[in-house]
């Protein structure tokens, strides 16, 4: 029988696996996010920006493959802009300091949904 401990450590190998998969069509797109987000820091309007579309289109497919994977169990509450600078300073302009892609795809959802 597989014990206790060897089952949490399948189930953490499927979860990297399943992130490491997924964050393959975002990672191409970086450079794109990279440009978004230095407008939203310009305080230029956004949605106008020519990458806009795509870059939330790749952000918003990966999230809800993530979500459907079940690496997001729920969604990020809005954030008021003082709280997406604070992001921005910890976890640098795109958020690429951020620990885990799924949750950096989590808070760039929800701060580009609400643009």
């Amino acid at each position: 029988t597989v014990s206790a401990i060897e089952k949490k450590i399948n189930e953490i190998r499927e979860v990297v696996t399943t992130e490491k998969d997924l964050s393959k069509n975002f990672e191409n797109i970086s450079s794109l996010v990279s440009e978004v987000f230095k407008k939203i820091g310009e305080k230029e309007n956004v949605t106008s920006s020519s990458n806009y579309g795509e870059v939330f289109s790749v952000v918003k497919e990966t999230y809800d493959r993530f979500k459907k994977a079940g690496l997001i169990r729920t969604d990020v509450p809005d954030l008021s802009s003082d709280a997406v600078e604070l992001l921005k300073k910890i976890y640098g302009v795109s958020l690429e300091k951020y620990p885990t892609v799924s949750g950096r795809i989590q808070l760039l959802y929800a701060i580009l949904a609400e643009k």
